[in-house]
């Protein structure tokens, strides 16, 4: 499982969004995804970071983060 986030890098430096996003969420269904904090400093995943399906993955992640706040 911990190797999800390192795939999901690796598609994103590839250029293939699509694989990288699904092993982002391979990544958070194993619950072995780094903070947000680690995944917005991430350089590896700059290339998602425009893509639809990235910023809808982080500010539904966000709003989870903040309801386990309230």
């Amino acid at each position: 499982p911990f190797a999800y986030y390192s795939l999901a890098s690796l598609y994103s430096i590839l250029g293939r969004p699509a694989e990288a996003m699904q092993f982002l969420q391979k990544s958070l269904d194993a619950k072995v995804l780094p903070s947000l904090d680690e995944i917005a400093e991430d350089e590896w995943l700059d290339n998602l970071r425009s893509n639809s399906s990235f910023i809808q993955f982080i500010t539904a992640l966000e709003a989870r983060l903040h309801q386990t706040r309230e």
